[in-house]
């Protein structure tokens, strides 16, 4: 093999298996979270004949339901929220 050992050929080849192997990036042992829609911003106008709420989300699009209240309660208490008004729009979002 020329000037090179078959001994010295060998554990250079071995190093470099060693060193391509060690390059490879392993598994996280950490799972990464989950990708969940995180409320940015909430904008509000009023029109002649509508008003309009928008809700913008960073992240995948959630599900999203609304309805029309006479009263607005308190996420996790249940308490009632007291404000001026006859009808509230109350929005859930899930996840977020």
């Amino acid at each position: 093999m020329g000037s090179i050992s078959r001994r010295t050929f060998a554990i250079l080849l071995m190093s470099a298996a060693v060193v391509t192997v060690g390059a490879v990036p392993a598994q996280s042992a950490v799972a990464s979270a989950p990708d969940i829609p995180v409320l940015t911003g909430i904008r509000t106008g009023l029109h002649p004949t509508f008003d309009r709420i928008v809700l913008d989300f960073s992240g995948p699009q959630p599900q999203v339901s609304s309805r029309f209240v006479d009263e607005l309660t308190q996420d996790g208490s249940g308490d009632i929220e007291w404000l001026t008004g006859a009808v509230f729009a109350e929005v859930h979002a899930t996840p977020a």
